[in-house]
């Protein structure tokens, strides 16, 4: 797919312009964005936003914090359907799960990252694999 890497559009000044689209000035926890879901007054833009953080946060891009991590916030400045098309988001969920799996071995964590349904899928079919060499 292609696409812009979300990954290298991260810089400094990238925190305080998502900071001011969703009117923060600190950024706030997965929850809060969640809880802002549940709310009638939100315009389209910041449903996607809000919801884009759940998703990224908790299963595309999950990692162990309780806030979104700032390298994925770039994206979720402009929400344009031009610009949100024009960003390689399947880069930016491989990247993330195989750096959250080299991170897990190099630096011994207690857990890892990436995208649940990926690691859901190759448990899934390791677990049917050994079933099929002892069982058959």
């Amino acid at each position: 797919m292609e696409g812009e890497d979300i990954r290298q559009a991260y810089s400094e000044s990238t925190k305080s312009q998502f900071l001011s689209a969703i009117k923060e000035s600190s950024l706030p926890l997965i929850k809060t964005f969640g809880q802002k879901l549940l709310r009638d007054t939100l315009c389209d833009d910041d449903v996607f936003r809000y919801f884009m953080v759940v998703a990224l946060s908790m299963f595309l891009c999950a990692n162990s914090s309780t806030l979104p991590s700032p390298f994925y916030l770039a994206p979720l400045i402009d929400v344009s359907k031009e610009r949100v098309m024009g960003w390689n988001w399947s880069k930016l969920v491989y990247d993330w799960i195989f750096s959250s799996i080299s991170n897990y071995k190099k630096k011994r964590r207690s857990t890892i990252g990436g995208c649940r349904y990926f690691l859901a899928v190759c448990l899934f079919f390791l677990a049917a694999f050994i079933y099929s060499v002892i069982c058959v």
